[in-house]
């Protein structure tokens, strides 16, 4: 299967990449994200990408021609489909999170073996249900949430495959590979949008392999987490901040540190390079301890949480600063 990595990760790039050439020229007008309350571009763009995304990533994993990937497509389908008709017309989240938690519990049983407590299936569902709606909720601003897909799920595919787990290499490179392509249309001046049915699947399915990767033993279990742990930490931390003071938590709003950081002047494509270095240090971290001793994954994990915490505390008190020269002028 190794050798099918570059002739599968070409017809997924490939694809999608055309995909977003046809789908910009002759059905951007289909849907159109226009700025709102949580946006931070002023024009409307096509949000059409996701599904070119996931086209390619499907016709990546018919020239692998292996089952799983294939069931495993199937089994993410109404979630692709209730996000597409989410960017068509607003779905009430309700709905939204019946089929997500539906999904979420299909996919485990498809692609995980082995017995599970209850305690722990309902757990992994929670997990996954969270991991959608936090990619979704980072999918903000030009080049963030198409660069966290490409460096993210690159980062399983290699350590899948330094584990010898070569089925988990291959399907990660594939989204991986459509993910590069959509970067091209995305990254700022962003001239597409992968709209929810882009973010809330490839967030499932974020989850879904690092849960696999635990069970697999191909990786510990904070791996994950800090693989994609802009991600998470900016959305876990941001989420806890509105509930301690009583905002609405499904209400649009620009208060998450990359949005903050934009609107301070940094603007999508420096927010986004931070961001993209974050992660990429975050990821060879994980990758150098992910058989170290137990001593030096714990080292790695406080370290790596104490230079997180150091940034928000920098962003918070920068945003602070921020409104108090606005108030003054």
């Amino acid at each position: 299967m190794t050798d099918l990595m570059f002739p599968l990760g070409l017809a997924s790039g490939v694809t999608c990449l055309a995909l977003l050439v046809f789908l910009n020229t002759r059905a951007r007008e289909w849907i159109r994200d226009y700025p709102n309350a949580r946006s931070l571009h002023a024009s409307p763009v096509p949000r059409i990408g996701g599904a070119a995304i996931w086209l390619g990533v499907a016709a990546g994993w018919y020239v692998v021609r292996e089952d799983a990937f294939m069931r495993l497509f199937l089994a993410l389908a109404p979630v692709l489909a209730i996000s597409l008709l989410d960017d068509f017309k607003s779905i009430s989240p309700m709905w939204r999170l019946l089929v997500q938690a539906g999904v979420a519990v299909l996919v485990l049983g498809v692609m995980t073996s082995g017995p599970w407590s209850w305690i722990g299936y309902a757990g992994a569902v929670l997990l996954l249900i969270w991991s959608a709606n936090l990619y979704n909720f980072m999918d903000g601003i030009d080049g963030l949430a198409g660069g966290m897909a490409l460096f993210g799920f690159s980062g399983y595919a290699i350590a899948a495959g330094l584990a010898g787990n070569v089925g988990l290499m291959v399907l990660c490179g594939t989204v991986s590979a459509a993910a590069a392509a959509f970067l091209l249309l995305n990254f700022h001046p962003a001239k597409v949008f992968m709209g929810d049915v882009g973010s809330v699947p490839l967030g499932l399915l974020a989850g879904l392999v690092g849960i696999l990767g635990v069970r697999e033993a191909i990786w510990p279990v904070w791996f994950p987490f800090t693989i994609f742990s802009v991600f998470f930490v900016d959305a876990t931390v941001t989420l806890l901040k509105r509930a301690w003071c009583g905002e609405a938590l499904w209400r649009a709003h620009r208060d998450h540190y990359y949005q903050r950081l934009a609107r301070m002047g940094w603007g999508h494509r420096n927010t986004a390079l931070v961001c993209y270095a974050a992660m990429l240090i975050s990821i060879l971290a994980a990758l150098l301890a992910r058989t170290a001793t137990d001593v030096v994954q714990q080292f790695i994990v406080i370290g790596i949480s104490v230079c997180y915490a150091a940034g928000l505390i920098y962003v918070d008190r920068r945003w602070h600063a921020f409104n108090s020269e606005a108030r003054h002028d």
